[in-house]
Parts: structure tokens; C-alpha cells; sequence
């Protein structure tokens, strides 16, 4: 009894409220609608390309009928409809959002990128061409220095010679 009393009020409210098929075979309309509209488009750019305007009235009437059935179906399912959105849809919503995004702010985000780009290159030019300063700088002074005790250990080795001829001599 209980069953039939919900059954009851569901069709009342149904009715009051022009809702008498359910929310899945609303989704199910409303997809196959869009098809539809998107099929009448391309047909319509097709007519135009022929040049067959006898064909573009109908299409554009048939256009409208397929406008206003979705509108209808919109005006009465619009919170369902959006509100049981797919993973998948959402996941496309948000891939196309990006998309636009990307779009607009993609030649700003190139041209911060490239800006970027070229100061980290003078920058490291500038470390680079420091770095080879400090180490040819380094190789000199290595290059004095090692000249400086060779010319010691010759000094030496000079010195104590002559001194070793003297006492062999004496």
C-alpha cells in the first residue's frame, strides 16, 4: 500500500511538474538531440558549400525543431542533466577549459619562458667566462710558480755541482 501511495505522489509530481519519463532516458534524449544538432550543422555547411538552398530551409527548420526540443528538455532536466555530469565529461570539460587557457595565456607564458630562457644563458655565460678567468688566472700563477722552483732546483742543482767539481778537484 505504502508502495503504490509513493507511486501515486511520484506521478502526481510528475505531472504537476511536466516530468513523466526518467532521468535516464532524458540524458539519453538529450545526448542524441546534441548528435542531431551537430549533424544538421555539418549537413547545413555542406548545402551552403553545393549551393542548395531548398535543402537549407528544411535543415534550418529542422535545425530549430532539434534547438527547441533540447531547450525544453534543458528547461525541465537542466539541474539533473548538469548534476549527473560523467567522469568522463568532467574530464573533458576540464582538458577543453585548459585548452582555452593555454590559448589565451600560451604566447604570454612563450614569451616569459623565452625571456627566461635567455637570462639563465647570460647568466651562465657570465659564470662560465668567470670560471675561465679564475682558472686561466689559476694555470698562470701555477705555470710561475712551477717556473720559479725550476729555476731553484737548477740554482741549486748548479751551485752544488760546482761545489762537488771543487772538492773532487781538491
Amino acid at each position: 500500500m505504502r508502495k503504490n501511495m509513493w507511486e501515486d505522489y511520484w506521478t502526481q509530481y510528475e505531472r504537476f511538474n511536466g516530468k513523466n519519463i526518467s532521468l535516464t532516458e532524458a540524458q539519453m534524449i538529450h545526448q542524441e538531440l546534441l548528435k542531431q544538432h551537430e549533424e544538421i550543422a555539418q549537413e547545413i555547411v555542406g548545402s551552403i558549400d553545393r549551393n542548395d538552398y531548398v535543402k537549407l530551409s528544411l535543415l534550418i527548420t529542422r535545425r530549430k525543431r532539434v534547438k527547441t526540443a533540447l531547450n525544453e528538455l534543458l528547461s525541465l532536466y537542466a539541474d539533473e542533466l548538469s548534476s549527473v555530469q560523467s567522469f568522463r565529461d568532467q574530464i573533458s570539460t576540464g582538458l577543453r577549459d585548459c585548452a582555452q587557457m593555454i590559448e589565451e595565456k600560451g604566447e604570454e607564458l612563450l614569451l616569459d619562458l623565452g625571456d627566461t630562457l635567455d637570462m639563465l644563458n647570460q647568466s651562465a655565460h657570465t659564470k662560465a667566462s668567470k670560471a675561465l678567468d679564475y682558472t686561466s688566472k689559476v694555470f698562470s700563477r701555477s705555470n710561475q710558480l712551477h717556473h720559479k722552483a725550476a729555476l731553484f732546483v737548477v740554482k741549486q742543482t748548479s751551485t752544488s755541482l760546482t761545489k762537488l767539481a771543487d772538492i773532487i778537484k781538491k
